[in-house]
């Protein structure tokens, strides 16, 4: 539920008053096919484990110097885990809801692995004031970062959300007309990912998570048919390359210090 709370606040965000020029609006059928330009600006999934073993043994040192050894420098299975979070931000985001085609006839909505790809671990046991010193250094050697997979590790939390662009919001009634006919009736293409219905919390009796049912698997297979039938991905991800070209030709000086900084960070450590 953690992963859908964090979209649901996503989605609550303002689009911007001045809506870009949007060029060629591609079809997309696979969540493989999305691709954006902001992509070429993300760290890489080195250079996040890097960061994380960063932060995690400066945090571990002053743990140390306060008489804490042995504290967790980075989080468990973490290439790993980055990998999950990187395909789950194509599949489930705040701009067109849940897209996989590959996954929704079997396992529907699935459930997010993360809060809106953030990633963290446990302080060791401390008295508060060490804790929030030694957290504070930890974050401190990385420039204070939010180490999540997505762009809101970039300069300004990254670009504008199109998610109240006229177009996308065109294409989602669309979506939302198609789903009616299918019968379900769900306003935005996000509401489906976000009902509680399908929320399937792992047991904590043997660790499993409950299969989805029939209804769950029969709106989550309309929810994708309908997004390929109407192109909502296709036209919400041209709109979105706009909106990322936008940010980076106003912050070109802001991306060069950030990859600089990246580079400070994760080589000269």
């Amino acid at each position: 539920m953690a992963g859908a709370l964090a979209l649901a606040a996503l989605a609550a965000g303002c689009g911007s008053s001045s809506e870009p020029e949007v060029g060629a609006v591609g079809v997309v059928t696979e969540d493989t096919q999305i691709t954006r330009p902001i992509d070429a600006y993300l760290p890489s999934a080195d250079d996040l484990v890097r960061l994380w073993e960063v932060r995690g043994a400066a945090a571990a040192a002053c743990y140390a110097e306060h008489g804490t050894a042995n504290r967790e420098n980075v989080p468990a299975g973490l290439r790993d885990r980055l990998r999950v979070l990187r395909a789950e931000d194509r599949t489930r985001t705040r701009l067109y809801g849940f897209f996989s085609p590959g996954t929704a006839r079997q396992d529907g909505y699935g459930a997010a692995s993360g809060s809106g790809g953030a990633m963290e671990v446990s302080a060791p046991y401390a008295a508060p004031d060490v804790v929030q010193t030694c957290e504070k250094a930890g974050s401190t050697a990385i420039g204070n970062l939010n180490l999540v997979t997505d762009e809101r590790i970039l300069p300004d939390g990254g670009p504008t959300a199109a998610v109240a662009d006229r177009r996308v919001v065109d294409a989602g009634e669309k979506w939302s007309a198609c789903m009616a006919q299918a019968g379900h009736p769900y306003r935005r293409p996000i509401d489906p990912l976000l009902d509680p219905k399908w929320q399937r919390p792992i047991s904590t009796a043997d660790g499993t998570r409950p299969p989805p049912t029939p209804a769950e698997i029969d709106t989550a297979t309309a929810d994708v048919r309908c997004k390929v039938e109407t192109n909502l991905v296709g036209v919400a991800v041209a709109v979105q390359a706009a909106y990322d070209k936008q940010y980076i030709e106003s912050r070109v000086d802001q991306l060069d210090a950030f990859k600089r900084r990246l580079q400070d960070y994760t080589r000269n450590h």
